[in-house]
């Protein structure tokens, strides 16, 4: 299988996963917000991107246009981009952005031609760390010089639903091998359909970037998250 069947196989599988739920926000991130925070979270990224209506936004991997609708009014020029056609399909309601189906990492746009770029919670869902080398150099292709750049709510390692230290700490212990006995018989013995596994990533990883602490989305999982923003 070449690389371009694998890569598509490989969201085939994911947007499988995340388009099961009715609720707008699951079909596009393994989580849930209310829409008070869903509010809170739009005002973080426009913050953090310094957006106008003097700005051009490219925003990649808009998805369903949940969380970015709010975002994009705010520029003066809104693409979104995503690789899920159905999602794509389903954006189209918001009528005031563009949009286009590409891959990350092969975007069809001019180079230096946006003011903002944003990609929010979608490095973990890459195929892999090299595939996210090559999105950040599309990032950078396509952001005129003193744009910024905002790549968000990363993570760092697997999230815990764990209340307190010691909690977390026999959290450690005891459920580690319990997953790994799990899988074993799941996907070695009973041959499950082993799903997309996430990708995390170290913040040495981007380098260049200023790391920032992300939209708190609950107590436990900003601790396991972070921003990027670099200005070109």
């Amino acid at each position: 299988m070449d690389d371009n069947a694998e890569i598509s196989e490989h969201w085939s599988r994911l947007y499988a996963r995340l388009s099961k739920s009715d609720n707008p926000f699951e079909q596009i991130a393994y989580r849930r917000i209310s829409d008070s925070r869903l509010e809170e979270l739009v005002l973080h990224i426009k913050g953090r991107l310094k957006l106008s209506k003097s700005r051009k936004l490219l925003d990649i991997g808009c998805g369903n246009l949940h969380i970015s609708s709010g975002i994009h009014s705010c520029a003066g020029f809104a693409v979104g981009a995503d690789f899920n056609l159905p999602l794509i399909l389903k954006a189209k309601k918001f009528k005031k952005s563009k949009l286009v189906q590409c891959e990350a990492a092969c975007l069809p746009f001019k180079e230096n031609y946006f003011d903002r770029v944003l990609c929010y919670n979608v490095f973990q869902y890459f195929p892999g760390r090299k595939y996210a080398g090559e999105v950040i150099k599309e990032l950078f292709r396509v952001t005129k010089k003193g744009g910024i750049i905002m790549i968000g709510d990363v993570p760092s390692k697997p999230q815990k639903a764990a209340g307190n230290d010691i909690a977390e700490f026999f959290y450690s212990i005891f459920l580690p091998p319990i997953r790994i006995f799990y899988q074993f018989f799941r996907y070695a013995v009973f041959r499950f359909k082993r799903p997309v596994s996430l990708v995390y990533y170290d913040r040495s990883f981007f380098k260049g970037f200023e790391v920032l602490e992300p939209f708190p989305m609950n107590k436990y999982t900003y601790k396991y998250r972070f921003d990027c923003i670099i200005k070109k």
